[in-house]
């Protein structure tokens, strides 16, 4: 059974590129965008300005153990959207 949005108690975001550059954030009563905004925001403290088109994004559900879903961004016009 998969665990609605509703239980999940927050998110573990992470991103990166296919080198060594790479963030985490975790982040509690948030949406997985809102997670994911404060992820780009610590990348961009870490890299500064990046092409992060280049870039694997994805929010990991906390507690993991719920079943929900990891929820996987792309960057759009100069935004993270979720991936379809």
């Amino acid at each position: 059974m998969r665990a609605s949005l509703r239980e999940v108690l927050g998110w573990d975001c992470w991103g990166g590129d296919s080198g060594m550059k790479h963030a985490n954030t975790v982040q509690l009563g948030v949406t997985p965008e809102e997670a994911m905004a404060h992820l780009l925001e610590r990348a961009i403290q870490k890299y500064g300005p990046q092409d992060w088109g280049t870039w694997e994004f994805r929010a990991e559900p906390v507690p993991k153990a719920n079943g929900a879903d990891v929820v996987r961004f792309v960057w759009r016009d100069r935004g993270l959207v979720r991936a379809s």
